[in-house]
C-alpha cells in the first residue's frame, strides 16, 4: 500500500464501494479472492492491504485513482486492458437497481431489457421511447389527481351514495348538538 494513503481512508472506500455495487462483505471477500474475515479487517483500516489487491479491484471496474487518492470517478471508465465494459455495466447496473425501492422487481425488468437487447438493439430503443412516454403519462396522471381538494374536489367517500355503511360524516357540531 502506498503510504500516502492511511488504512482507515482505505478501508472506508472499501466499504463506500461495497455499499455502490450492493454487496456484503461475504460477496465482496469472494470476489476478491479472499477471506472475509481478512476483508473485514481492511474495511475497518484494521489491517494494511496488500497491494496485490488494486490489481484485483481494477479487474472488477474500479478506478485506482479514486481508490488511492480519493478523487474522480468509483468505476474506471476506457482504455484499461483489465476492465471489460461487462464489468462497468454489471456494477452500473448493481448500483441502479439498490436506488429501487422493489430491488426484485428492478432485477427482473433489467433482466428482460437484457434479452432484449440480444435479441435487437432497436427494440430496447423502442422500448426506452415507450417507457419514456409511459413515464410521462404517469406523472402527469399523478399530478393531475394528487388529491388536492382546495378547488372543491371531494374524496370518492364524501359523496352521499359512496360513504360506507357506519361511517358518521355529519359535522362535530351536528353530532354534540344531537347528542350522538
Amino acid at each position: 500500500m502506498s503510504s500516502e494513503i492511511t488504512q482507515k481512508e482505505f478501508g472506508n472506500r472499501l466499504k463506500q464501494l461495497r455499499k455502490a455495487i450492493g454487496l456484503s462483505q461475504k460477496e465482496m471477500a469472494n470476489r476478491l479472492n479472499i477471506a472475509v474475515s481478512t476483508y473485514q479487517h481492511y474495511e475497518r483500516g484494521e489491517r494494511t492491504a496488500p497491494i496485490s489487491l488494486i490489481p484485483a479491484l481494477t479487474a472488477i471496474g474500479v478506478s485506482s485513482e479514486w481508490l488511492l487518492n480519493g478523487t474522480g470517478e468509483i468505476f474506471q471508465q476506457q482504455n484499461n486492458p483489465h476492465v471489460n465494459d461487462t464489468n462497468i455495466v454489471e456494477m452500473k447496473h448493481i448500483e441502479l437497481v439498490k436506488k429501487f425501492k422493489d430491488q426484485q422487481r428492478a432485477v427482473s425488468i433489467n433482466e428482460i431489457l437484457i434479452e432484449i437487447e440480444q435479441l435487437d438493439i432497436n427494440a430496447l430503443r423502442d422500448v426506452e421511447i415507450y417507457l419514456r412516454g409511459l413515464a410521462n403519462g404517469l406523472k402527469m396522471a399523478a399530478k393531475n389527481s394528487g388529491g388536492d381538494r382546495r378547488h372543491g374536489e371531494r374524496r370518492q367517500h364524501d359523496r352521499p351514495d359512496q360513504i360506507p355503511e357506519g361511517i358518521d360524516r355529519r359535522s362535530g357540531k351536528d353530532r354534540r348538538e344531537t347528542g350522538t
